[in-house]
């Protein structure tokens, strides 16, 4: 068992955290508030620095690339540490990872990105789904603390691979998410009820785990937050900046990211399954 650090407590950070305590680790964690450590099973510190100081492996669960840049390189922030790995399960760019990388190289810690694909209920379960990028020794030594929540963990490549994929994973989200919306609203609209559709459809070609776990939720009306609507608008902006560095043809892409944008204008904090609302809105053939 490792003493580990872990920086960042939300929807995705504190499951993963109760999953490391639960597999033996020691861990050492610090989020922006502190007030969302309160239950968990972990030593608080008062400082990124603190959380990563003597650690096998500091694992980061933020927001976004700015919130990775400032609790490596801000004020005791981890590079300020004497050195070790980073294990990066936030979704950023993967050309910020290489440039993180690249300066964390030079205060003795190497890094993996490793961003995590299953939601809150994957976080929960201890089963997401992780993209690796790094070298193979830094994978798998990231492999034998991340192995407490994930149930798969794919090597991709070197460092920003892990990104890279993930932008390719959030793409296929984002635009199923809108699928399952159209989808919904269509079948009501024609008189089929639209809780009955992930049941007829398991087992033939539309079926997929967001039609089964999300489409009830969003008929229904989500009873808790599994992700907002701004967050999957980050991702796809992600996505289209990472089509244009790189020359990637993404016409769906482009039209999701502008209805997200569309939706996260007016409900930015709302769970991901109400882009509902901003779909049974629109006008038949109204452009997004």
């Amino acid at each position: 068992m490792a003493k580990v650090g872990f920086i960042g407590a939300g929807l995705m950070g504190a499951p993963m955290i109760g999953h490391l305590a639960a597999a033996g680790h020691d861990v050492v964690a610090w989020n922006r508030t502190a007030a969302r450590l309160d239950g968990l099973p972990v030593r608080v510190a008062k400082t990124p620095r603190e959380a990563a100081e003597g650690c096998t492996a500091v694992h980061l669960s933020v927001i976004d690339t700015a919130a990775v840049e400032n609790v490596l390189t801000g004020p005791d922030g981890v590079l300020e540490a004497s050195g070790g790995l980073i294990v990066d399960h936030s979704t950023i760019a993967a050309d910020a990872t290489r440039t993180l990388a690249e300066r964390a190289a030079t205060r003795g810690f190497q890094f993996v990105d490793m961003p995590v694909s299953g939601g809150r209920a994957g976080a929960e379960a201890g089963t997401l789904t992780v993209f690796a990028g790094g070298t193979d020794q830094d994978v798998a030594l990231a492999s034998r603390t991340a192995g407490a929540f994930a149930g798969r963990i794919t090597h991709m490549g070197p460092v920003g691979a892990g990104q890279a994929t993930k932008a390719a994973n959030q793409l296929i989200v984002g635009g199923i998410f809108i699928l399952l919306a159209e989808a919904a609203n269509l079948a009501t609209r024609n008189g089929v009820d639209a809780a009955r559709l992930p049941d007829a459809m398991a087992g033939g070609f539309a079926d997929s785990t967001l039609l089964q776990r999300q489409l009830p939720r969003m008929v229904a009306g989500p009873s808790d937050l599994h992700g907002t609507a701004a967050t999957m608008l980050k991702d796809l902006d992600l996505v289209a900046a990472a089509a244009a560095a790189s020359g990637a043809a993404t016409p769906l892409a482009q039209a999701s990211q502008a209805l997200w944008q569309r939706h996260a204008k007016v409900h930015p904090q709302a769970d991901w399954v109400s882009i509902l609302q901003t779909i049974r809105a629109m006008a038949p053939g109204e452009p997004a």
